[in-house]
C-alpha cells in the first residue's frame, strides 16, 4: 500500500510538471517578448521537481 501511494505522488508531481509547462508555453504563444522569462521560470520549476523526487526518494 506504501509503494502504491509513492508511485501516484510521483504521477501527480508528472501531471503537476505537464499542466505547468503547457501553460507556460501558451503564455509564450500569447506573448513572444516574455519568452525568455517564461523559459527560466519553466527551467527553474523543472529544477523544484526533480529536487522534490529526490528528497522524496532519500526519505524511503
Amino acid at each position: 500500500m506504501h509503494n502504491l501511494s509513492k508511485k501516484m505522488s510521483r504521477f501527480l508531481g508528472i501531471i503537476t510538471l505537464i499542466t505547468a509547462s503547457t501553460n507556460f508555453y501558451l503564455e509564450v504563444i500569447k506573448d513572444n517578448s516574455s519568452s525568455i522569462l517564461a523559459l527560466m521560470t519553466l527551467v527553474f520549476m523543472c529544477i523544484l521537481v526533480i529536487v522534490q523526487i529526490l528528497e522524496k526518494s532519500h526519505e524511503e
